[in-house]
């Protein structure tokens, strides 16, 4: 598929890759899982659009399984941290870490198409090895990870931290519907009519 827009200028013709004529347009894809090397990348994105301007809205599109919660926290912290208006959207899956970034968006202004699956839960621990002392740490360490987590998407959508810390306890998905009426999404998107 040809990743490639051709623009006619006055001054001639401009060719951009499909990515960088969205950034110009301040929309963000989020669509693969959230790592420290995607995380930097969506997170210098988003300081760079808000450096452009700190009013006009940044779209970020969420297609994503999730991934680590140090990702997680660095795109969080930087929606928080910058002052331009962040819209969410689902479009596909945004399922544990990506459902927690979809409700972080702007407030009335995150939003999933009618057919985007959501999905809660708690943190997954990967491996734990290393010495009886190395693993409690770690465990003491993961506990107060996912404390917070359950603390900021209770704080995004509204429910209490008893309720989200209950529906985490398993995977928990979610059809669009189901996410609006849990507070995560504001509004779910229509299709726009086709003629035929």
């Amino acid at each position: 598929m040809d990743h490639w827009i051709y623009e006619k200028t006055k001054d001639g013709e401009v060719v951009y890759d499909v990515y960088s004529k969205l950034l110009k347009d301040r929309i963000l894809f989020l669509y693969e899982e959230i790592d420290s090397e995607v995380a930097s990348k969506i997170v210098a994105l988003l300081l760079y659009l808000n450096s452009e301007s700190k009013t006009k809205e940044i779209k970020l599109y969420i297609n994503s399984p999730g991934g680590t919660a140090e990702g997680f926290f660095a795109i969080y912290d930087a929606i928080n941290h910058i002052q331009a208006p962040i819209r969410t959207i689902c479009i596909g899956e945004a399922c544990s870490a990506a459902a927690d970034l979809l409700a972080a968006g702007t407030p009335g202004k995150r939003e999933a198409t009618p057919n985007a699956q959501i999905m809660i839960h708690s943190i997954q621990i990967e491996d734990l090895s290393g010495s009886m002392t190395t693993v409690v740490k770690d465990m003491a360490r993961t506990r107060l990870i996912h404390k917070k987590t359950i603390e900021i998407l209770a704080g995004n959508t509204g429910q209490s931290f008893a309720k989200v810390l209950k529906d985490c306890k398993t995977d928990k998905y979610m059809s669009a519907r189901d996410a609006l009426e849990y507070g995560i999404i504001d509004r779910i998107l229509q299709p726009k009519k086709r003629k035929r």
